[in-house]
């Protein structure tokens, strides 16, 4: 069956019979959202590119390149199906909760501002070899962070609300955050997981240890945050933040002891090739009458 696609790339290999939309004009057009099927919203094109959905009154799916999809789902129309893109920012996520990591416990920081004041500073350098760490949230980009990890200690523990396949229950997060070195944070958002580490949670993490937050930035008290950093009883760095974007006059930027990234864990150069594969995929899948992957929403 053909259908029509709005996609930002012009260059997505489409089964025959299947018409591509790209430009942004297109979006401003009201015929040409009235043709549109398959919607994929421009990745981190921000609510205005998700407002588009309402506009559609012949839409079959909407396929977005995220793994979160909250801030999507109250727009989806009945009848209407959602698919996510898990897996596709699992390894590049990863990397950069490594990158944060190492650049916050080697203080690449000082390293910096000591070059850039041509001071040979020699000091013992902080390493995660052998460091204790938990993933708080261990699907499959827990999972990836887990293996990417690995190389430097095996000490890794998930968290899961379940706690199956040998991972710890949440519940015995609090008597056991003391242990850790490394707390990454990599949950979905939630009634239930919104502002979990708070200033209570984050008093009981280990003297001197990191916390990573990858998941999204309510998961953590922002104040508490700020509040606790400059206490130094612990450091941080983070590639989400409450508010988000990040007010220029917020007082998270000066707080001590941490390391902001804007948010793109999964905005990388290896990006673009890998999404146009997912998108060739499921397109490919409705072509052929196959059922199409990682849906969260809709029949």
């Amino acid at each position: 069956m053909s259908q029509v696609v709005w996609c930002q790339w012009s260059d997505i290999d489409i089964p025959d019979g299947f018409k591509l939309l790209h430009s942004e004009s297109d979006l401003e057009d009201s015929e040409k959202l009235s043709q549109i099927n398959v919607y994929i919203p421009k990745y981190m094109g921000g609510a205005k590119s998700l407002a588009h959905i309402r506009e559609m009154p012949n839409l079959k799916l909407v396929q977005v390149l995220t793994a979160g999809f909250d801030d999507v789902l109250s727009l989806i129309p009945e009848g209407v199906r959602l698919a996510n893109a898990r897996g596709l920012h699992d390894l590049s996520t990863a990397e950069l909760t490594l990158t944060l990591t190492l650049a916050s416990k080697a203080n690449v920081a000082n390293m910096i501002s000591a070059q850039e004041n041509k001071s040979w500073l020699r000091d013992v350098r902080p390493s995660i070899i052998d460091a204790k760490i938990a993933i708080v949230g261990y699907g499959s980009v827990g999972q990836e962070i887990a293996r990417v990890f690995r190389p430097f200690t095996d000490d890794i523990t998930g968290y899961t609300r379940s706690g199956s396949n040998g991972t710890h229950q949440m519940s015995k997060l609090d008597s056991e955050l003391d242990q850790y070195d490394i707390v990454i944070l990599i949950t979905p958002l939630t009634d239930e997981t919104r502002g979990m580490f708070d200033l209570k949670r984050m008093q009981l993490m280990k003297p001197g240890a990191l916390l990573v937050n990858m998941a999204r930035g309510p998961v953590v008290v922002t104040s508490d945050l700020i509040r606790i950093l400059k206490t130094g009883h612990i450091q941080a760095a983070v590639d989400v933040t409450d508010p988000e974007p990040l007010p220029n006059d917020h007082p998270m930027w000066e707080a001590p002891n941490l390391l902001i990234s804007p948010h793109v864990g999964g905005n990388s150069t290896a990006f673009p090739g890998r999404a146009k594969k997912l998108i060739a995929a499921q397109l490919n899948r409705l072509a052929n009458g196959e059922p199409i992957t990682n849906v969260v929403f809709g029949d």
